[in-house]
């Protein structure tokens, strides 16, 4: 019963989010030619590299404007075999303002995917953390 409630109550909160993040978009770009719009969103909804080592941001379409949003998410390597994997933990709208955040919210866009990222590019700006080695 807890459990029915809980899942209630999240399908209730994605949709108000889903709700109002189309009304933002729809006041902000509703009123262009669709020309204009693209011209714009394309501009809005450039992803941006993530700075910090680990985290990564995947291109993925809005649910709610079908804008490009950025998935965020972290990368790890299994095995050298497997290469890079992306396990995305939140997605963000800059077109129409959705943000989402962990798995119940991302639905199918939580699932792990294997990336096109060489093993040179994940460990480029790795830098060991000093503490473990001195076990601080």
């Amino acid at each position: 019963m807890l459990i029915a409630k809980h899942v209630e109550e999240a399908r209730v909160a994605l949709e108000s989010k889903l709700v109002k993040a189309r009304a933002i978009f729809a006041q902000r770009y509703g009123h262009l030619a669709a020309k204009e719009r693209e011209a714009v969103l394309a501009t809005v909804t450039q992803p941006q590299p993530s700075p910090i080592h680990g985290e990564h941001i995947e291109e993925a379409l809005c649910p709610a404007c079908g804008s490009r949003g950025g998935l965020i998410g972290e990368t790890y390597v299994l095995s050298s075999d497997e290469g890079v994997w992306f396990a995305p933990y939140a997605f963000s709208c800059s077109a129409c303002g959705l943000d989402l955040d962990g798995a119940e919210e991302l639905g199918d866009l939580a699932e792990e995917v294997p990336i096109d990222m060489t093993l040179d590019e994940y460990y480029a700006d790795w830098e060991p953390d000093e503490d473990m080695y001195r076990d601080r």
